[in-house]
């Protein structure tokens, strides 16, 4: 119970660190406010609009996989080695 009370709280980001972040400008982000497609302010200090870190990675992840950014690629290439004077041929696949 003691633990929840020095919760360290999550950073709030302003709108000009949620751009930076997602590389767009203003007026893209508030277009897409306005359609529903962007999640709205966490909280609102005056007039400036602040974010949690935590909303907008988990924007960035679901607008990364609807447009198709986590396809899985596999690049594999080879190489030969010499072991014990005599030659190996290697081959290497990673998925990513």
């Amino acid at each position: 119970m003691m633990a929840s009370i020095f919760k360290k709280p999550e950073p709030s980001l302003s709108l000009n660190e949620v751009l930076a972040l997602l590389g767009y400008k203003k007026s893209w982000l508030y277009k897409q406010i306005q359609l529903g497609n962007f999640p709205l302010p966490d909280v609102k200090v005056g007039k400036k609009n602040q974010w949690r870190l935590s909303t907008i990675l988990r924007y960035r992840d679901y607008a990364a996989q609807k447009n198709g950014a986590y396809k899985q690629e596999v690049t594999s290439w080879g190489v030969s080695a010499t072991i014990n004077g005599s030659a190996t041929s290697c081959r290497f696949s990673f998925k990513y």
